[in-house]
Order: C-alpha cells, then structure tokens, then sequence
C-alpha cells in the first residue's frame, strides 16, 4: 500500500526543537490534497496574523503559499520563525 502525506503546523521555540512542539495543542491534519493544502495556507495566515508565527525576513506569503501549493509543505520550515510543518504519513 502506498503511503499518503500529510502535514501538521506546529508552534514552536526558535531552534524548532520537538520538545516544543505539542500534539495536544496543535492537533489539527492537513491532508496532501490541494483542499488540505488550501487549509494549511489558511491556518499559516491566521498564525502570522495573530504574531505568533513570523516569516524570516525577505520571504513574502506569496512564497509561502506557493511552496505548500505547489512544492512539498515541510520546505516551508525554514521560511518561518516560532512555526514548522511537519511530514506523516497517513494510512
């Protein structure tokens, strides 16, 4: 059986250790189709929003959105600070 992907957006320290990143508060999946893609630009969105998640200087959200609509999500990591998405694999 072939494995699908999924993503999880975590909020996390500055070194993106997994220590900080909590299932119980962040428990939200999103699929590798493009309406799970969709969703992940829209939580990213709200969290830069809310000023929990930055983006590192010199990367818009146009590059962001792109990247998880187009490319593989968990690339997405290194453009943000206190945020990283994380790959599983889904059954």
């Amino acid at each position: 059986m072939a494995k699908k992907k999924a993503y999880m957006f975590y909020n996390c320290d500055l070194e993106k250790t997994t220590a900080s990143m909590n299932p119980l508060y962040n428990t939200e999946v999103f699929s590798s189709t493009k309406a799970g893609r969709k969703a992940l630009v829209k939580k990213l969105q709200s969290e830069i929003k809310k000023g929990s998640v930055k983006l590192i200087d010199g990367i818009s959200m146009d590059t962001v959105e792109r990247i998880i609509l187009e490319d593989n999500p968990k690339e997405v990591t290194a453009s943000l600070v206190f945020g990283a998405v994380i790959e599983v694999n889904m059954y």
